[in-house]
């Protein structure tokens, strides 16, 4: 469960349509996003990826647009604070997205080779190019907000460590994973009978180090985390318990989870106290990207209703 940075989304939603139908019209714009133009090219690339994402009956047109917006009011607050900072990519920068670009190209076998994976991935070259430099700039953001020197995310230890008492929360965790040729049914009947047998008086932390398939986490220390860090399905039940409580079995993507909420330590806080800067520093930085996309006015106009997919 390592920290999720928001926008490496740009870059790695990928399905298997095209955009032929609509290269010509690719920079016609479609609305608009706190006054930043989004054009068919950029809408289109959002809408196919979740689409594909999205496979569910219960997915309808209305839910994948919902989802588009979403990512499209992350993407342009994020340029709007790098706007209101003056913060730009400089010549260097812009070659180093050229850079990324020739190394792709060198993966997957040469430029006609990535042409077609772009095009399997609904990418136009112009959009993928653009797409690289985004993700720099946007790097270039977070340096800048979070840096020690002219950052503008307090990030003293005092308010660190008020900020861990008051938004951070510890688990441990029995994690039972999907892997390939697992039975969900069967996985699902294990994390129940854990569950049954911990309730029964068994010992969580042996049961912890027997049956956790979780690799990534202390058994010791579990996790600390804030808010957006870890699988969303385990941050709200977490969430929800009282120090000491144990969760019901949780599903997942991933898979099927059993938590208890424990205490947090002063002595843990103190010897790890950097890598809590550096996970509140982002939780404060999504927070302000999310804020400033809240506030975005959304325009529409004619050629989005005539969009079809």
């Amino acid at each position: 469960m390592l920290w999720k940075r928001v926008f490496a989304v740009l870059l790695m939603l990928v399905a298997a349509a095209g955009l032929s139908a609509c290269r010509d019209a690719g920079q016609k714009v479609v609305l608009s996003v706190g006054g930043y133009p989004v054009t068919v090219e950029e809408y289109t690339y959002f809408y196919c990826n979740y689409r594909d994402r999205l496979v569910s009956d219960d997915v309808t047109d209305e839910i994948i647009r919902d989802n588009v917006l979403s990512a499209l009011r992350q993407k342009y607050a994020a340029q709007k604070l790098a706007d209101d900072r003056g913060i730009t990519l400089i010549d260097e920068e812009k070659k180093q997205a050229d850079s990324q670009y020739d190394a792709y190209a060198e993966s997957v076998g040469g430029k006609d080779a990535l042409s077609e994976r772009l095009t399997e991935n609904h990418f136009t070259e112009r959009y993928f190019r653009q797409t690289l430099e985004d993700v720099l700039l946007q790097d270039k953001l977070y340096d800048v907000m979070t840096s020690d020197y002219e950052g503008d995310i307090q990030a003293d230890d005092a308010t660190v460590i008020a900020d861990v008492h008051e938004n951070f929360y510890r688990i441990k965790q029995i994690m039972i994973l999907h892997e390939d040729g697992d039975s969900l049914v069967d996985n699902y009947r294990l994390a129940e009978k854990l569950l049954e047998r911990i309730r029964a008086g068994e010992d969580f932390d042996t049961m912890v180090v027997k049956y956790n398939e979780d690799t990534a986490m202390d058994t010791v220390n579990g996790y600390y985390f804030t808010s957006g860090q870890i699988l969303s399905q385990v941050e709200n039940a977490a969430k929800e318990l009282a120090i000491g409580e144990i969760s019901d079995v949780i599903k997942s993507d991933v898979g099927y989870h059993i938590v208890c909420r424990l205490p947090l330590e002063d002595e843990y806080i103190s010897s790890h106290l950097e890598d809590l800067r550096r996970a509140y520093r982002a939780r404060v930085y999504h927070e302000r990207i999310q804020a400033t996309a809240d506030s975005f006015e959304i325009k529409y106009y004619d050629r989005y209703a005539e969009m079809t997919f």
